[in-house]
């Protein structure tokens, strides 16, 4: 963790630039639409694109947005202004770190190299420290995503649902489509748990359904819409056939090196191991990469990697590979133990980043 502050800190400052003797920090180019959202209502103009401007929702984070207005409150100039941005995400991924640990050790109590791997994994991922550390609201929405899977792997703890109903509805705030992942991760808990836990399963599904009730009825108010201006940028206009096609093809292209790791899980049999425990993980997963299929993909595809609707779950994906890791890797001797882990976990590290090695690399 302390190794992943410094490679975040070095990344963010890599990401700046010096004009005129001031060094100036700015986001990626949807982060930065968000800010100009934020910088708006903070000077008391609203939620606009332009002072005095048409009412048009053009950014689908709402409390992402509300969250930077916080900072436009305050006296920073505007060349640091992002830098706070880029601050918080690397510390959600910090908080985020900490939650794929004990959802490690909630599955394998036993196995410290487990979650020694996940956390590792997760933490080194270019995809999810690009977009997280670039300001996307990935970061939030990556530590909300491994948060509710600790919430529904303790299910039958008394504050587990509580805290679980929480995380879901104020997850649909920061990007209404996050509740896909919410229905999902509460299908699997519905198929997995006693049948007496329904009431609580379905009690947790309205909360949800009301926040989005909430934002609607705000949109409609507020913009005269009942979907945001980015529903009809990307999903009208363009016929359904192509869009699952590209959907398919950059989501075929992003899975390809990640083969090997999931030929190791099919190896060693993981699924056998506390399927029902892992069901929780791989299915919000499978959710996610079936959503962005259906999306057509994202708009940075070029880049490499996993796109943000996938980012926010791939620390599921970690943990799954990391207890793959582990079970190959349990030798009577342990230093032939400790070698072979060691060495299969960097190579794990360079499959999940082989179409970004160079940037993960900071080299490019």
């Amino acid at each position: 963790m302390a190794a992943f502050c410094v490679y975040a800190a070095y990344f963010i400052f890599r990401s700046s630039a010096e004009i005129g003797g001031v060094r100036y920090f700015s986001l990626f180019d949807d982060d930065m639409i968000s800010m100009t959202y934020a910088r708006n209502l903070a000077h008391g103009y609203g939620l606009v694109w332009i002072p005095g401007g048409p009412r048009v929702e053009g950014y689908t984070n709402l409390l992402w947005v509300c969250f930077m207005a916080l900072f436009h409150l305050t006296p920073l100039s505007a060349a640091k202004m992002s830098l706070c941005i880029q601050i918080s995400g690397g510390l959600f991924l910090l908080l985020n770190l900490w939650c794929v640990r004990e959802i490690a050790r909630t599955l394998w109590p036993d196995s410290r190299r487990a979650a020694t791997a996940a956390v590792f994994l997760t933490a080194f991922y270019f995809p999810l420290d690009n977009w997280a550390l670039q300001g996307a609201e990935v970061s939030i929405l990556t530590l909300m995503s491994s948060a509710a899977v600790l919430a529904a792997l303790r299910f039958e703890t008394p504050r587990a649902p509580v805290a679980l109903a929480a995380i879901l509805g104020i997850s649909t705030l920061v990007r209404p489509d996050t509740a896909g992942f919410a229905f999902v991760l509460l299908a699997t808990i519905l198929a997995l748990s006693p049948k007496e836990r329904w009431r609580q399963v379905v009690a947790i599904g309205a909360v949800v359904g009301l926040f989005l009730a909430a934002q609607t009825i705000f949109r409609i108010a507020y913009y005269g819409d009942i979907l945001p201006n980015t529903y009809y940028l990307k999903l009208t206009g363009y016929p359904l056939i192509p869009r699952l096609g590209r959907g398919l093809s950059v989501s075929v292209l992003f899975l390809f090196p990640l083969l090997p790791l999931m030929l190791l899980m099919r190896q060693q049999h993981l699924f056998r191991d506390a399927p029902r425990a892992i069901a929780l993980l791989a299915t919000p997963l499978a959710g996610q990469l079936l959503y962005s299929i259906y999306v057509g993909g994202d708009a940075w595809e070029w880049w490499g990697g996993c796109n943000r609707y996938v980012a926010v779950a791939m620390p599921l994906f970690m943990i799954l590979t990391a207890r793959a890791i582990d079970i190959a890797c349990r030798y009577r001797s342990p230093r032939a133990a400790a070698i072979s882990f060691a060495a299969i976990t960097a190579g794990a590290l360079v499959l999940i980043n082989a179409q970004n090695f160079r940037e993960f690399l900071m080299l490019a």
